[in-house]
């Protein structure tokens, strides 16, 4: 007996997240900065808009981070489809912002960055790209939750509205080192597997 249309659509709907699990998250999350200050972050994800394997979480996208500045502005960022939101700090009188990429095309699309994080500064009117080189060196150590939808606790705590900083770095516990904080020597998504998944320059 020759598998129906209908057996091949629920094959593609499981191949698809955006079939499953599409939803808004929104909670208030509690952020230590480099020099032991905190501030909250009112923050959001969207679930089920981006493919991921059969039996993982709902793939999450499209975070937002709204905060204010030392001087008492509100601003906001907005990751889209190609980033996922790791630091949000202050110095000098500046902010920042390190994302990673979310998978190995972004990566690849923006310029296979080393180290393999995406540094940006707020400029008074609008989020800048900058350089590794641009960024301080005082800012290191990874501040804000990781995946909430695939860890119990953090998607528990975001549900109930906010991720105090124990929270935050609770969710941590399960990742690699360099995704814990920046390292210059972190594993590459644009090299290959021949060459160790160091960094390797465009030709």
């Amino acid at each position: 007996m020759r598998p129906s249309r209908q057996f091949f659509a629920v094959l593609a709907c499981l191949a698809l997240s955006s079939c499953f699990g599409r939803a808004t998250y929104r909670w208030t999350e509690e952020v230590l900065l480099h020099d032991g200050r905190m501030i909250l972050v009112e923050r959001s994800v969207r679930t089920g808009e981006v493919p991921v394997e059969i039996g993982q979480p709902p793939g999450e996208s499209d975070y937002t981070l709204t905060f204010k500045t030392p001087d008492g502005k509100t601003i906001t960022w907005e990751s889209g489809k190609a980033f996922r939101p790791f630091i949000v700090d202050f110095y000098g009188g500046e902010t920042y912002l390190v994302a990673r990429g979310a998978t190995g095309p972004d990566y690849e699309k923006h310029g296979c960055p080393k180290p393999p994080y995406f540094f940006f500064r707020w400029t008074g009117s609008e989020w800048r790209r900058i350089e590794y080189e641009q960024f301080p060196k005082e800012i290191r150590k990874r501040n804000l939750s990781a995946s909430v939808t695939g860890d119990e606790d953090a998607f528990a705590a975001a549900k109930r509205g906010r991720l105090t900083a124990e929270d935050v770095t609770r969710s941590h516990r399960w990742l690699s080192p360099y995704y814990k904080e920046v390292m210059e020597d972190a594993p590459n998504p644009c090299a290959t597997w021949a060459d160790d998944h160091r960094y390797q320059g465009k030709k």
